[in-house]
Formats: structure tokens, sequence, C-alpha cells
């Protein structure tokens, strides 16, 4: 298991993970329509945004993305398969440090889910 920053160049194998999520799971067209796409990824991650993934036999099996703005949790899957792994674990573990090394006490994140739309679960 190896876990990285993520790059531009990993930015279509982080949304092969998260179409396939079996939670909240939305299809790339979908959330295309909320504004989630390769290319606005691509953006955000030249701003206040940094991702890091985990990569097992050199597969992304699992991502997260936070903002350093709003000290916020943007997205985070992990496929089905490498649930339960302490992968989620690890990905927060490492954004929760980062985000925190701006000096704010505390984390929000920004998603939301199709079962109940207005909590704030991950993206």
């Amino acid at each position: 298991m190896k876990f990285k920053e993520i790059t531009q160049q990993d930015i279509p194998a982080i949304f092969e993970v998260r179409v396939a999520t079996d939670e909240n799971n939305f299809t790339y067209e979908e959330l295309e329509t909320r504004g989630i796409s390769v290319e606005t990824i691509a953006e955000k991650l030249k701003t206040s945004y940094k991702g890091w993934l985990c990569e097992v036999e050199n597969e992304v099996v699992g991502f997260i993305i936070a903002d350093k703005l709003t000290t916020a949790i943007y997205m985070l899957a992990v496929l089905p398969t490498h649930k339960n792994k302490q992968i989620e674990t690890r990905l927060l573990n490492l954004a929760e440090h980062w985000l925190l090394s701006s000096g704010k006490q505390s984390l929000r994140n920004t998603g939301t889910t199709r079962k109940n739309p207005t909590s704030l679960p991950f993206c």
C-alpha cells in the first residue's frame, strides 16, 4: 500500500475510483452537472486544494482532496474492494495534518449524499 500526493497525471485515475464507489455513487456525467470534472479538479489542485491517493500494486484504490483555504475535505473515495483496510483513515490523517498546519483548529466537509442531501459527508 503506497500513499502519495495527487499529481495532474493522476486525475483520470482518481475519477475511475470516484465513479466506482458504492456509497454516494455518481456517474461522470452526474459529477459534471455538479461542476466536478477532470478539468475542474486539475484547476483546483493548482490553487488551495491538495490531494493524496493510495495505490495497491500500481492501481489507484482511493483518494482524498482537501481545501486549505476553507479547511474542508472536498472529496474522499475508496474502491469497494478496498474498504475496511484503513485506507480511508490514513487518507484522512494525511489531509487533516495538512489542513491543521494552516493554524485553524477545526475541519469541515463540503459534500452531500444522495440519501440525505442536507447532510455533509464527502462528495
